[in-house]
This record gives structure tokens, sequence and C-alpha cells, in this order.
């Protein structure tokens, strides 16, 4: 599958998913201050343990 299209099945389903009536439903309760500062410490956390993880394997790879 080329690249455009793998990006535009992407968009289309992005586009399906927020019109979704079950994501509109819970929109209120997972668009509020507290998940929202949860997803951001998870996304974080998952971030910065994936590049310590790269730079493990990395340095494995140079001995």
């Amino acid at each position: 599958m080329s690249i455009l299209r793998t990006a535009l099945t992407a968009v289309t389903l992005a586009k399906r998913v927020a019109t979704h009536p079950v994501v509109l439903a819970a929109a209120p309760v997972l668009f509020n201050p507290k998940v929202q500062a949860a997803a951001r410490d998870a996304t974080l956390t998952g971030a910065y343990k994936a590049g310590q993880l790269a730079r493990k394997i990395m340095q494995s790879t140079k001995r």
C-alpha cells in the first residue's frame, strides 16, 4: 500500500471515529482537565521510556 493511500485511510478513519455517536457522547468526560493531564503524562512517560529503550539498543549494537 502506498504512503499516500495509507495517509488517506488514516485521515478517513479519524474523521469517522470523531463523528461516531459514542465518541460524541463521551467527549465531555474525555476532555476534562484531569483526564487531559493524565493522558499528557502517560504520553510523555511512554515517549521517554521509548527513547531510553532506543538508546539502549543503539548502544548494544555499537559493541
